[in-house]
């Protein structure tokens, strides 16, 4: 499976497969030596970061994208802190089947990259070796563990940002800026933002979509009304209450014209509205 994760890499990134090169993990370090040559347990945790910077480029391979035992082993997670910490570039090898199910998720839950990742700790993290285990929790107190935790989440995040984003852009490239599949991708993308506390992207690619939906269905169609109901949804959190109070007015009398005055969309946003105005003292 690994090999097609690598062949789908090189292919979407234009590599020449003959001067493309991988070094795998367990070759460039002894991760399974008890100790080194002079006696030293350990001793290859102390070379991993030196040969981070020397290759400069980490690819972790995940296979399911969701439920990667990768991630609970000390040895990658310490890896990729020390990718973050040089700033080496870092990519993710997933296959084909498992993007799919990584943007099927994307589209049915806003929360499933947040919730895949969440479970991250290097203090339950394991290793083969006791002793490389004690090592890189030695060198993991020296800078935290919630710090290198937070770092890899960081990392992660940035990956499926990534791949949500050049989702939209392939689309964008095949359909048109305004096809459907395109706004669709773009929300996908501006849900995952948000979410992710990236709001400044997140509220310019919902203006994005709310203009295309707006073009294509008109102002009060369902699906526009979907993404004005998340911009509006944005500026309260972003504190410009008197945007989101007229967004959730324009989506409370679009979808009682549309769905009738006691659709459950309809009552979530009179809900919202409801909220905002409570907080604005305008009870």
């Amino acid at each position: 499976v690994i090999l097609v994760a690598l062949r789908r890499f090189v292919d979407e990134r234009g590599l020449d497969p003959k001067t493309t090169f991988f070094w795998l993990c367990n070759y460039c370090i002894a991760q399974n030596a008890a100790r080194d040559a002079d006696g030293n347990a350990g001793a290859e945790v102390k070379r991993l970061g030196e040969v981070v910077r020397t290759i400069r480029h980490t690819a972790m391979f995940l296979n399911p994208w969701d439920q990667a035992g990768a991630l609970n082993r000390a040895w990658v997670l310490w890896e990729l802190y020390h990718t973050a910490a040089c700033r080496a570039k870092f990519d993710v090898l997933i296959t084909a089947v498992e993007a799919a199910r990584f943007l099927d998720a994307l589209a049915e839950d806003p929360n499933a990259v947040a919730n895949a990742f969440a479970h991250i700790d290097v203090r339950n993290a394991t290793a083969h070796n006791p002793d490389d285990l004690k090592a890189i929790m030695a060198d993991v107190a020296t800078i935290g563990a919630d710090h290198l935790n937070a770092t890899v989440f960081t990392q992660l995040r940035g990956w499926a940002v990534g791949v949500a984003r050049r989702e939209a852009e392939k689309t964008e490239g095949a359909e048109g800026a305004e096809s459907a599949g395109t706004l669709r991708a773009k929300m996908n993308l501006a849900i995952l933002l948000q979410n992710l506390g990236e709001s400044a992207e997140a509220r310019a690619m919902y203006e994005e979509v709310v203009a295309g939906y707006t073009a294509q269905l008109g102002a009060t169609h369902t699906d526009t009304l979907r993404a004005k109901m998340n911009l509006a949804i944005l500026l309260q959190n972003l504190g410009e209450s008197a945007e989101a109070r007229a967004m959730y007015e324009e989506v409370v009398a679009g979808y009682t014209a549309q769905l009738g005055a006691t659709h459950t969309d309809t009552l979530r946003a009179k809900m919202n509205l409801a909220i905002l105005l409570q907080n604005l003292g305008e009870s």
